[in-house]
Formats: C-alpha cells, structure tokens, sequence
C-alpha cells in the first residue's frame, strides 16, 4: 500500500511538471528577431593595420576558460596584468578567446570608447561578478518545485541572464569589437560546433544573443533562439564548454589565420582546477546517480589538461610561429567553492583564489608583463624612425 501511494504521489508530480513543463522550459529562450541595422567594423581596419605594420612582429593571444562564477579568477589576473603593464587589455592582446564565462570577459573587455578607454573597466566586470549576478544561479520555489529542482526542466532562468547582459551591452554587436574575438558554441538544431568571429561580417548578431546562447550549459538553462539582424539566419545555442573547455589550440588557429606571418605569445587563463588526487573517490562500481556531475567534471578538466600539454609542446616547433605560452591556474578545494553560487561568501572565497592565482604565477606574470611593455616600446620606437 505504501509503495502505491508513493507511485500515485510521483506520478501526480511528474504530470503536474508536465504540464507545466512547457512555461518553464521556453521561458524567454527565443529573442526577438532584430530590425536590421548596419555597423562599422572597427575590427576590420584594426587587422588590417597590424597585418601592414612590419614593425609589429609579435601577436599577444588572449585565451580564457569558461567556469561560471569561477569565471571571476581570470578577471583578476587581467586586473594585474593590466595594471603593471598600464595598458588596457584591449591594446595588450590582438585576438582574444574565451568558453562560457570566458566568453563573456572576452567580449566585455574587447569594447573600447572613442578616446580609447575600455568601455567596460576591468574594475565593472569585477563589479559585475560581485554585485549584478545575484539571480542568475537561483530559482523561485514555483519553479524549483515544477521542474524538480532541474530534473525535468532547465534550473535556472535564461531571461535573467540576458536581462543582466542586456543591461550592458544593449544594441551593440559582435561585430563592435575593437579587437578580434572569437566565441564557441554548439547549435542543437544542426548538431555542429560553432565558432563566432568578431571579424565575419557575413552576418551581423547582437553580442548579448552570442553571449547567452554561449553559456547555456545543458540542464541549468534552456537553449536559446538567436537570429541575425537580417533575419536570414537562427541557431540554437548551448554552452560551447560542452565540447571544449579550453580554448587555447582553436585561438592559434585562429590567429594563424588573422596573422600569417607573425609570431605569437599565447596566454591561457584558467577558472581554477582539482589537485590530481581529487577523483580519487570515485570508484568504478559507481553507477549514473553517483557519477552525476562528475563526470562532466572529469570530461573538462582532462580537456584542460590536454589542451595545456599539446600547446606546451607546440612552442617553437617550427610552421606553429609559437614563441611562448603561459598558461595560468590555481588548485581549487572544491568544497569551499562553487561554480553556481552568487553569495557574497563564495564570492569572497573566488576572489582570495584570484589573489592565490596571482601570487603562484607572479614571476610568470612580471616575465609576461616585461614582454607586453617591450613589445609596445620596441612598435613605438620603430614608428619614430
């Protein structure tokens, strides 16, 4: 008897969630299709520019990995590269790429003004972490109750998070960007990956419909809908950390294809990462239940690893034009974090790693900073003669 009552009580959940599976599901995924509008592409001129300039022999490559709220640690280390070298990030680095969060800073720091200045400081992205996230990993009881805390429905709400990168970047396209950025995805409806580049001009996309639609991860959000501003073309987005996690091989392609016959220095930032024993535990009787998330943990920390072992044996081999990679990260006692926790807690504890991240790779960093501050007099000083 007891057993029927619990299958009766399931049962009514399930088709009440059913129901209403729809509301939570579709909730603000399709953005509205767009007037067209026609922008400048200051990209263009700025990869021109440098391709004529022989005096700019060195690329600086910008690759961030995606991390949720741990997306806060490679800020930081921005924050202190760019205020030793006393440059804006958007005139250290010539092409910049980032996964999920990644993508995000790599777009907010890409903008610039019309007297140079970042349009979005170093300092607001911080600021926008610390205080502007509230909400984006939290559900209304309703919704928690319906979807079965995300079993049978996305967790969270996609409208809050575009709402969020609405506010900043309103009408201002992909295609806006001061320096050359590039932005993975996976589109759903055509099962392929996608990469969005800054300096195609095929089509035009709003870049807080990329930005949304690049940080989908399956289960916490419901896919999203974006068009182009002619409304010729529509994909379906998710996460593009669903298929890598780290960016860094894809941004030298990239970058070999924007810049032929330069060099590179390629810089890796990571979101915080596991000691090697942190798996430890997981034992190989375990079942689905009790892989869960893990597994997912273990698909993208190994995708890391290997990244950062292929790209460390790529350096001066000869054909790659790689003169120097760095790759910066710091161990994460996962218990005291997490990567879907907006609480000034745990923000808190993000940022002391930040600093952690900072202090454990300073002699890297100065090493890198010195180059960014050479490379930007030896430019100047060959202009002048």
């Amino acid at each position: 008897m007891f057993k029927f009552a619990c299958s009766v009580i399931i049962s009514l959940i399930l088709l009440i969630s059913f129901i209403f599976y729809g509301e939570l599901s579709s909730t603000s995924t399709q953005f509205t299709r767009h007037e067209a509008i026609t922008k400048t592409l200051p990209v263009t001129h700025r990869i021109a520019d440098i391709n004529n300039n022989k005096n700019k022999k060195i690329i600086f490559i910008l690759s961030i990995d995606g991390g949720g709220m741990m997306g806060l640690l490679p800020v930081k280390l921005l924050q202190y590269i760019e205020s030793q070298a006393q440059q804006p990030i958007h005139d250290i680095f010539d092409l910049i790429v980032g996964t999920s969060s990644g993508a995000v800073t790599a777009g907010f720091t890409s903008l610039k003004n019309t007297d140079n200045q970042a349009r979005f400081p170093i300092t607001q992205i911080l600021n926008m972490y610390r205080y502007h996230s509230k909400g984006l990993f939290e559900s209304s009881i309703k919704h928690t109750i319906l979807s079965l805390d995300g079993l049978l429905a996305p967790k969270y709400s996609t409208r809050k998070k575009y709402t969020l990168l609405d506010t900043y970047l309103s009408q201002i396209t992909l295609q806006e960007a001061f320096v050359p950025i590039m932005i993975p995805a996976v589109d759903v409806e055509h099962m392929q990956a996608m990469f969005f580049k800054s300096w195609e001009h095929q089509h035009y996309f709003f870049m807080k419909d990329i930005l949304s639609g690049a940080t989908n991860m399956p289960a916490l959000y419901a896919f999203t809908d974006i068009y182009s501003l002619d409304n010729t073309v529509q994909y379906t987005l998710i996460d593009g950390a669903t298929f890598m996690d780290s960016p860094t091989i894809p941004a030298w392609l990239a970058a070999k294809e924007l810049y032929p016959n330069k060099h590179y220095i390629i810089v890796s930032l990571g979101a915080g990462s596991v000691a090697n024993n942190h798996f430890i535990s997981i034992k190989p009787q375990m079942g689905i239940l009790q892989w869960n998330i893990n597994l997912l943990k273990v698909i993208g920390f190994a995708d890391i690893k290997s990244s950062d072992i292929i790209m460390q044996s790529m350096v001066n081999l000869p054909g790659t034009n790689i003169i120097n990679y760095y790759r910066f990260d710091t161990i994460l006692d996962m218990n005291t974090v997490s990567a879907f926790n907006t609480s000034s807690q745990n923000i808190e504890t993000l940022e002391r790693y930040g600093q952690q991240m900072i202090e454990e790779n300073k002699n890297q960093l100065n090493e890198l900073i010195q180059k960014i501050i050479d490379n930007k007099a030896y430019s100047k000083n060959e202009r002048l003669h």
